[in-house]
């Protein structure tokens, strides 16, 4: 029997690492590793052979293990909540945002003119301004290769996630480097929308992975930007 297991990533780099992964952990659960295709972010995926002797011989091992396993929390939960609890609260920081203090100092427009060109924040604020201005065709421009190659209408794609959409003010925030070849680039972003014939007000924090390009330059990913959007009101 064979089974495909989901492989993701921005970039083809981090699918390969995350493929790598993979094979090694269903290989140790007695998976043979058969192929991988590669369709880009979110469609690419690894083919396993199951051996169903192995898995089910694996299972009811796996689940003795994890019976034990349960009981040993319960009786530790039993007798230290208060220590759990402290844990827990340590383990999870919150990241908590003044939506005043954002609001200050706002703009329509973005200068892009503090940032070098090779600054990822220098593209993803022309990929904000060209959402402002609502130029789609610009906007294209500014887009991942390997996003922009899969569109049958690029131009259309991104009107139907961000024409809705209008920019009333923005700022940029913080960069991040993630992985050798991108950055999570944050902007506050206020927006309006029409909802049940209402013009609504979103406040949010909108991330984007801006992506390094073959020749240095930096490309933005469109769809990164609503999948973490943070919603401040």
């Amino acid at each position: 029997m064979k089974k495909n297991i989901d492989i993701t990533g921005f970039t083809q780099k981090q699918r390969l690492d995350e493929l790598e992964k993979i094979k090694t952990k269903y290989e140790k659960k007695g998976y043979t590793y058969i192929d991988y295709t590669d369709n880009g972010m979110t469609k690419s995926f690894a083919t396993f052979e199951i051996d169903e002797a192995n898995i089910k011989q694996g299972s009811g091992i796996f689940t003795k293990i994890f019976l034990g396993i349960i009981i040993v929390i319960i009786v530790l939960i039993i007798m230290t909540p208060s220590d759990n609890k402290e844990k827990e609260t340590q383990s999870k920081p919150q990241i908590t945002y003044n939506l005043k203090e954002l609001k200050d100092n706002t703009v329509y427009i973005l200068d892009t003119t503090i940032y070098q060109k090779n600054d990822p924040k220098y593209v993803y604020a022309k990929f904000l301004n060209a959402w402002e201005d609502k130029d789609y065709e610009k906007m294209v421009k500014l887009t991942t290769n390997e996003w922009k190659y899969k569109q049958q209408d690029p131009v259309q794609s991104l009107k139907d996630i961000y024409s809705f959409k209008t920019i009333k003010s923005m700022k940029m925030l913080d960069s991040k480097q993630n992985g050798t070849e991108a950055y999570k680039v944050s902007a506050f972003v206020e927006y309006s929308y029409i909802q049940n014939m209402k013009e609504k007000v979103s406040n949010s924090i909108l991330p984007a992975m801006v992506i390094k390009n073959m020749d240095g330059t930096y490309s933005v990913q469109p769809l990164s930007v609503f999948i973490s959007e943070i919603a401040l009101d």
